[in-house]
């Protein structure tokens, strides 16, 4: 814990609760996620690996709340060794706490996370980022879009002839690239609403060379079927019934969109991961969405989704990454190595 005259920063207990709800409430009331304290508890009491004690810190002074950080502890695999860190999320002070008691405020975090990677941040926060030695990975990640065809909100959202003649042929090639897919990729898939028990060995991938987050089965059930803010789908891929891949839709009626949130292929076969993308693809057309997108940091994904007819743009979603020990930062910085999907942020 550490102190000054007027302030102190504190990790979080149980009866500050209410008083971090009015701290949300009273100073950012546009952002839904933090004003929802179901969502709050989810992420940070009900956490597989935090151990039962709240990853979350507050500045309080003279009894009120004047910033919170938390993290999400993670297992981070770096080139088939695993290290321990986290994630910080939820980084808000008051304005005239923004000098010194927010760096305290953020020392908390990296005082208990040696490796730390963050997916989202502000103008402000990636200024004292940069200063506290993190590296900006973030523009080597990318946002992918994949338009559907019958969909009335897909079809009117463009209204010249030139932009619907392009959708359509857009369309097409996409219909007739699944098609192919579908002779070639065989596989069999099921579709559930829970992740299957017996893709517990689709998660043995300490060989795997990429970086990203070891995510075992509780971690999975956590993140995706348990989240108050997501509306899952499980997509299991099956080659010979031993467990191949797991493709994790999410999705966001208001949007009319289907998220691949995550991606999972072990061992990485690129005729498994393009059946798993036309698998899940199909699935979307299904259920009469406009569009299929996801965001992510990762060569072969990357490679995956162009050859499987999506759109390439610039992404919302950052990276910026921290290591103590100069050698694990070495292995973090190499963008050619990451395998980082939105459902490693907190965007949802």
């Amino acid at each position: 814990m550490s102190t000054t005259s007027n302030y102190v920063v504190r990790r979080i207990e149980e009866r500050d609760l209410p008083a971090l709800e009015d701290f949300y409430r009273e100073n950012f009331p546009g952002r839904p996620r933090l004003n929802d304290m179901a969502l709050w508890r989810w992420e940070f009491m009900q956490h597989p690996w935090a151990a039962g004690i709240p990853p979350f810190f507050i500045i309080e002074a003279d009894g009120d709340i004047q910033g919170a950080i938390g993290y999400l502890p993670l297992n981070i695999r770096l080139r088939g060794r695993i290290v321990t860190g986290g994630h910080p999320v939820n980084y808000f002070v008051r304005p005239q706490y923004k000098g010194l008691p927010a760096v305290q405020l953020l020392m908390t975090v990296l005082g208990e996370c040696h490796n730390i990677f963050a997916g989202y941040f502000s103008p402000d926060a990636r200024r004292l980022f940069e200063k506290l030695g993190f590296v900006d990975l973030s523009p080597h990640v990318r946002s992918y879009y994949l338009p559907l065809c019958g969909n009335p909100a897909a079809s009117q959202s463009n209204t010249t002839t030139r932009a619907r003649l392009l959708r359509a042929l857009r369309t097409a090639w996409n219909g007739l690239n699944r098609q192919v897919n579908h002779a070639l990729l065989r596989g069999v898939y099921t579709i559930d609403r829970r992740m299957d028990d017996r893709f517990m060995t689709l998660f043995d991938d300490a060989s795997d060379p990429t970086n990203g987050i070891r995510k075992d089965v509780s971690y999975i059930r956590w993140r995706y079927e348990k989240s108050p803010a997501l509306n899952c789908t499980f997509i299991h891929q099956w080659r010979q019934e031993v467990p191949s891949g797991l493709a994790i839709v999410h999705i966001d009626a208001p949007r009319q969109e289907a998220v691949l949130i995550d991606l999972i292929v072990h061992p990485w076969r690129l005729s498994n991961a393009l059946g798993l993308v036309t698998e899940a693809v199909d699935y979307a057309a299904s259920q009469h969405l406009a569009l299929v997108t996801t965001q992510l940091l990762s060569r072969s994904w990357d490679r995956v989704l162009r050859w499987s007819g999506f759109g390439r743009a610039t992404s919302s979603v950052g990276l910026i990454i921290r290591a103590q020990d100069p050698k694990t930062l070495e292995e973090m910085m190499d963008p050619a190595r990451w395998h980082y999907i939105i459902g490693d942020t907190d965007v949802y």
